[in-house]
């Protein structure tokens, strides 16, 4: 079977969209799937990762400006992450799509199902990777591997009545690494990995290694991509105060588990260290991002300070927090998640008609009140 993806990295966007696609992409290729990826080519597009990842990877161009100017100023800033009008994407995707796909992948907050509708006129099935709940699909499975979180819509009546809905953390798209047993950090120094996610787009790395540069009771690994503006600093620091500057990992499981604690936007990378059990000082970007970092106190996985309120004195109370946390064993992240959703898929392929332009808009417009 023939599966694209349509997802974006960039500076204004992180990364983490791109690597939860290639987590799934490598188990379907393993199950027989052809990938395609198609991202347009913002400045941190990542092509080059999804290249050497071993898939096939076209780029649409991008215009001088990354953001797409909305006319409606109170949407969220997320709805400009296109750099296009969704028109003008679907077409240009569609041209690059070739032949008819049997699964198109979406994974954008920039996206709905207006756009995923105009794709059906490639795509026999699709699957949509969503969070926040804001806005209707046009898909036949639906993923939010979040947390539960009071409040927040179940997709019901943002998808067709026939649309599948994989919801919370049994199917989380965490690789088979970070199930893996590692043993624990032995240094006598509490270890803290420093990531604000592959953009870094606020400079909080560097902001948090000069506050803790000094600390002798500490070991800091700062993970932060060589391309940031801050990372020649930030090298510079590592180096003069005996703590490490990385600029990339091939197997970012075995880097969090050399830790007994972490620093991170809390992206995908916080299920991440949840699953290894090691606890995390949570510093959201976003809404979405500070009702998941709420849930996982709540949870018990780690600790939360907001960005505006990160200084020395708030930074050193959280890390000692941290330190009392023990994590063993927690099954919020079980593993699995990827292998439901590519059954799911296969599942739907198999039997279920594809579905035309015309069938799954009336379908979900017949539900609109």
């Amino acid at each position: 079977m023939k599966a694209v993806f349509r997802v974006d990295a960039a500076s204004h966007i992180g990364s983490g969209h791109v690597m939860r696609c290639l987590t799934l992409a490598q188990s379907m290729r393993n199950q027989g799937f052809e990938i395609l990826f198609i991202c347009r080519l913002f400045q941190g597009h990542m092509l080059d990762k999804v290249r050497s990842s071993g898939f096939t990877a076209l780029s649409l161009p991008s215009n001088s400006k990354d953001h797409f100017a909305c006319n409606d100023q109170d949407q969220p800033p997320y709805k400009n992450w296109l750099g296009i009008d969704w028109q003008s994407d679907a077409d240009e995707t569609l041209s690059l799509i070739g032949s008819e796909c049997d699964w198109l992948i979406v994974d954008h907050y920039a996206l709905d199902s207006r756009w995923e509708q105009k794709l059906r006129a490639k795509a026999r099935f699709i699957l949509t990777i969503d969070d926040l709940a804001d806005r209707s699909h046009n898909c036949d499975l639906l993923l939010d591997q979040n947390v539960a979180i009071s409040g927040k819509s179940d997709y019901r009546e943002l998808t067709p009545e026939s649309t599948q809905r994989f919801l919370g953390t049994e199917y989380c798209l965490l690789r088979p690494e970070f199930h893996f047993n590692y043993s624990r950090p032995s240094s006598d120094k509490f270890s803290l990995l420093v990531f604000m996610g592959g953009a870094d787009s606020k400079g909080l790395s560097l902001k948090i290694l000069d506050t803790l540069k000094t600390a002798g009771h500490l070991n800091l690994t700062v993970l932060l991509q060589p391309t940031h503006p801050d990372y020649a600093s930030i090298a510079h620091i590592c180096s003069q105060s005996g703590h490490t500057c990385l600029p990339e990992t091939h197997n970012m499981a075995e880097l969090i588990a050399q830790h007994h604690a972490a620093i991170i936007a809390c992206g995908f990378i916080s299920y991440e260290t949840a699953a290894l059990n090691v606890p995390s000082l949570l510093l959201p970007h976003s809404d979405i991002q500070n009702q998941v970092a709420d849930r996982l106190v709540e949870l018990g996985t780690g600790v939360k300070l907001m960005p505006e309120l990160l200084n020395s004195k708030s930074l050193k109370a959280a890390i000692n927090k941290l330190k009392g946390i023990r994590l063993d064993d927690q099954t919020l992240f079980p593993s699995g998640g990827t292998a439901k959703v590519i059954a799911a898929m296969q599942q739907i392929s198999t039997t279920t008609p594809s579905c035309s332009q015309s069938t799954v808009a009336e379908s979900f417009i017949s539900r609109k009140p």
